[in-house]
């Protein structure tokens, strides 16, 4: 199939379409009082988003598995036509992006399983809270179970003004939150800015994200 323009609201998930076409193509059963199974998911909108993969709703369309693969090679047009209710619920409504993006995201009976998610060359600007960041490259994992690692790095970001340079930032994952592996050292006003034990919890049971660290001068 194809859509051309319009909007749609899913959960917290708000799509806002383009008026250039989009090619889909969905494999969707029902099976009695079970919710639906789309055991093929095809997308395409461009340079903002592919994606391929599986889903699976409950009798009240939930949403309870996933296994999809997503690409961005423009992230500007991701976060205007897909994250915009995401954004809002982390805080970040005005967030401006750019730069591109590779992910895999997996759930299991209604929870986050992963998020394997790889950057490159990406800007951040959250003009509301004056922060920014250039030159994100690097992977990110988030898993529901067992711990993995990733590394974060960009190449500079300022802070209300305040010009930082380049610093990296080693993540362990377990249990669904990001938990820093080592302090990150932060080149700013002439000096170092150091993060210590920087534990992130993404938005979860109706919470918004909560983020707590340690902070040396």
């Amino acid at each position: 199939g194809e859509l051309r323009g319009g909007q749609f609201l899913y959960g917290t998930t708000y799509v806002v379409l383009p008026e250039t076409p989009v090619p889909f193509a969905l494999d969707a059963l029902q099976d009695g009082a079970r919710g639906w199974s789309l055991s093929s998911i095809e997308w395409r909108d461009g340079d903002a988003l592919a994606a391929h993969g599986s889903a699976g709703f409950g009798p009240d369309a939930s949403l309870q598995d996933l296994d999809i693969e997503l690409r961005s090679r423009e992230l500007s047009g991701l976060a205007a036509r897909y994250l915009s209710g995401w954004l809002a619920i982390v805080g970040l409504p005005d967030l401006s992006a750019s730069g591109a993006l590779d992910a895999r995201v997996r759930m299991a009976d209604g929870r986050l399983a992963s998020v394997d998610a790889r950057l490159h060359d990406v800007t951040l600007d959250a003009a509301g809270k004056g922060l920014a960041f250039a030159g994100l490259e690097g992977n990110l994992r988030l898993s529901g179970g067992a711990p993995v690692d990733s590394e974060l790095r960009w190449r500079s970001g300022s802070l209300q003004g305040i010009e930082f340079g380049a610093a990296t930032l080693p993540w362990r994952s377990a249990d669904g939150a990001l938990r820093s592996r080592a302090p990150v050292a932060v080149p700013m006003l002439g000096g170092q800015v150091r993060f210590d034990d920087i534990v992130l919890h993404p938005p979860a049971d109706g919470e918004g994200m909560r983020i707590q660290f340690g902070l040396a001068l």
